[in-house]
């Protein structure tokens, strides 16, 4: 009988404790995302840009309007949004100066005056692509991405490792839930 009841009392502990787990995961996880006063949700980039590297990850000279649309079909207007190709992320620059990298699961499509490009993880892909062909069975896009290259320097008998960012263009193809 107490056997019994110790092992009734253990899984009643058991799932308790498994509950408290999975809120304090739930609650860790909220933090990390964060929403401006435009409306936008995402995660905070509390990280400058780094001083050993030359180049920008910025697809845009300039940060531009846009209109962002989430996977509800909702829109929001963006005053300054760019593209990281560094990290395949939509940037936005809040009125306080902060950096926000925009939620990929939550935005599908962001739309600059006459250009859409279209988020690629519905699509098995990882960051954003230009549309070039929105079919129903056939999607064509082009992709920019940022890459990191070692750049060494020779200053005074010391190598100094530099990165320089170099930009790679990809034609991607979706057919047959497959993205190519």
């Amino acid at each position: 009988m107490l056997k019994r009841f110790l092992k009734f009392r253990m899984s009643k502990i058991t799932g308790v404790l498994c509950c408290v787990l999975v809120f304090v995961s739930v609650l860790n996880a909220q933090q990390d995302f964060q929403i401006a006063p435009d409306g936008i949700l995402g995660t905070p980039i509390l990280d400058g840009a780094a001083d050993d590297v030359d180049g920008s990850p910025l697809a845009f000279e300039k940060w531009r309007s846009a209109t962002v649309i989430d996977t509800d079909g909702n829109t929001v207007e963006v005053d300054n949004l760019n593209y990281n190709g560094f990290t395949g992320k939509m940037m936005h620059q809040t009125a306080e100066g902060n950096y926000i990298e925009l939620d990929s699961y939550k935005y599908l499509k962001v739309e600059f005056d006459n250009e859409l490009m279209m988020n690629l993880t519905p699509f098995k892909g990882s960051g954003f692509g230009r549309v070039i062909y929105d079919g129903d069975k056939i999607k064509f896009f082009e992709q920019k991405s940022a890459r990191k290259t070692t750049r060494n320097t020779n200053a005074y008998n010391q190598v100094t490792n530099m990165y320089k960012l170099s930009w790679k263009t990809e034609q991607l193809f979706f057919v047959d839930n497959t993205l190519y």
